[in-house]
C-alpha cells in the first residue's frame, strides 16, 4: 500500500470517526463581498473575489481561524491519535515507490520515493543486480525562495557520464535545466531557465538539444512567453548563452517555424539521424523533418521534409507522453491516420532520399494509438 492510498484511508477513517463524535462546531463563515463583472451586458457576481488576494489581512485572518478550527476538530476525534500513529508506522514501513525506469548502456536509472520522503530521488545501478546509488536528491538542492524542487526529466548521455535534468520549483511546470557529472558527483557550472517542458535530447555524449521559451522584456504581456521558442545545441562546459540556435522563427528557411509554433528535436542512441517536430500547439497534427545528426550544428542545417504540411496527418494524440514516432537505426516509424482513420504504422528508409513511406502495420478493426521500437529511444511530439 503506497503513501497516497494510506493517506486516503486515514481520511476515510477519520470521517467515519467524526460521524460518531459529538456535534461539530460550525466553521467560521467567510464574509460576502460582492464583485460584479459585466460580460457584454451579462452581469456576473462573485461574492468571494477578494480571496484571490492572499495578502489581504481579512483573507489571512479567515484562513488562520479556519485552520485552527479544523485542527481542534480533528484532534478532538476519539481514537484519532492512536489511529494516526499506526498509519504513520505503516507509511514509513512501505517500500519505496519506483517510476520512470531508463536503461542506458547497462546502467539502470530510476526515480524512487523512499518511505516517508516527499519527493522522488534519482538513483542509478550498474547492471540489473547492482546496488542502487543515489545521484540526485532534490530535497538537498537549494529551492527558489524556499520552494521544494522536483525532478521533471533526466535523460542520461549514452555513455552514462552525464545527466541533463530539469527541476521544477513548487510543483510548477517551469523547469530549470542542470547537467550532472556522474563521475564527479556534482553539477557542472551553469543552469538554464525558461526551459520548455519537453525533454532534452543528446546529440552525442557531450552535447544535447533543448527548447527554450523567450525571456519576457519590460512591457511584454505574460502570454508572450509562449512565442518565439528556440531549439538550441548545448556543448558541455560551454556557456548556455553561447549555444547556437538550430530551430525557431526566422531561423532556417528550409524548416520554417512561425512565432507561435513549437519546434523540438529528438534523437535515438542507435541512429545517425535526428527528427525535428513542429507543432501548432493544441492541434495534435505535426510537421516532421529529418537530417543526419552530425550536420546539426547551427541554423544552416539542410532538413529533409517527411511531412511538410499538417494535412499529412502525422498525429500526436491527446497524451504528449505517448510516442507516435519512433527512430531506430536508419528507419523512421510513425502513426498516421491519412486514409486510415483507425491508424496505421508507416516506415521510411532514411538512407534513400527518394524512398517512399511503406505500410508496416495496416489499419485493423481496433484503433492504433501509439508506436515504439523495442530498446530504442522513441521520439514523442513536441508540446507547448
Amino acid at each position: 500500500m503506497n503513501a497516497r492510498k494510506v493517506s486516503m484511508l486515514l481520511v476515510c477513517l477519520i470521517a467515519t470517526s467524526a460521524a460518531f463524535a459529538a456535534p461539530l462546531t460550525p466553521p467560521p463563515q467567510a464574509p460576502v463581498c460582492p464583485a460584479t463583472d459585466d460580460y457584454f451586458g451579462t452581469k456576473v457576481v462573485d461574492n468571494y473575489r477578494y480571496f484571490e488576494d492572499l495578502k489581504n489581512p481579512e483573507v489571512l485572518s479567515w484562513m488562520t481561524v479556519q485552520s485552527d478550527t479544523t485542527r481542534a476538530t480533528l484532534d478532538g476525534l476519539p481514537g484519532r491519535a492512536a489511529l494516526a500513529k499506526r498509519m504513520t508506522e505503516l507509511v514509513l514501513s512501505t517500500p519505496a515507490q519506483v517510476s520512470d525506469l531508463r536503461i542506458v548502456s547497462g546502467h539502470y536509472y530510476t526515480l524512487r520515493t523512499p518511505a516517508g520522503a516527499q519527493l522522488a530521488k534519482l538513483y542509478m545501478r550498474d547492471g540489473v543486480h547492482g546496488q542502487d546509488r543515489l545521484l540526485i536528491d532534490p530535497e538537498k538542492l537549494p529551492g527558489a525562495n524556499g520552494a521544494h524542487l522536483s525532478i521533471s526529466s533526466y535523460p542520461p548521455s549514452s555513455d552514462g557520464s552525464y545527466i541533463a535534468y530539469g527541476v521544477s520549483p513548487g510543483g510548477s511546470e517551469q523547469p530549470v535545466l542542470h547537467v550532472f557529472d556522474v563521475h564527479a558527483g556534482k553539477d557542472l557550472a551553469g543552469t538554464l531557465d525558461h526551459l520548455n517542458s519537453a525533454t532534452p535530447h543528446w546529440r552525442d555524449t557531450r552535447s544535447f538539444f533543448y527548447t527554450r521559451r523567450q525571456t519576457l522584456k519590460a512591457g511584454m504581456a505574460a502570454t508572450e512567453k509562449f512565442k518565439n521558442e528556440r531549439t538550441c545545441l548545448h556543448r558541455l562546459r560551454h556557456a548556455f548563452d553561447a549555444d547556437p540556435v538550430i530551430l525557431g522563427h526566422d531561423v532556417n528557411p528550409v524548416l520554417p517555424v512561425t512565432e507561435t509554433e513549437v519546434a523540438d528535436i529528438a534523437t535515438a542512441a542507435n541512429s545517425h539521424y535526428a527528427v525535428a517536430f513542429v507543432s501548432p500547439g493544441t492541434d495534435p497534427r505535426l510537421r516532421v523533418y529529418v537530417a543526419p545528426v552530425a550536420t546539426l550544428k547551427d541554423a544552416t542545417t539542410h532538413w529533409r521534409a517527411v511531412a511538410a504540411s499538417y494535412d499529412d496527418l502525422y498525429i500526436g494524440g491527446d497524451n504528449p507522453d505517448v510516442p507516435v514516432i519512433a527512430l531506430s537505426g536508419d528507419t523512421l516509424y510513425w502513426l498516421s491516420v491519412k486514409g486510415a482513420l483507425r491508424g496505421q504504422i508507416l516506415k521510411l528508409d532514411l538512407t534513400k532520399f527518394d524512398a517512399k513511406p511503406a505500410v508496416l502495420v495496416a489499419q485493423g478493426d481496433q484503433p492504433i494509438s501509439a508506436t515504439a521500437v523495442l530498446m530504442a529511444a522513441s521520439a514523442t511530439a513536441a508540446r507547448p
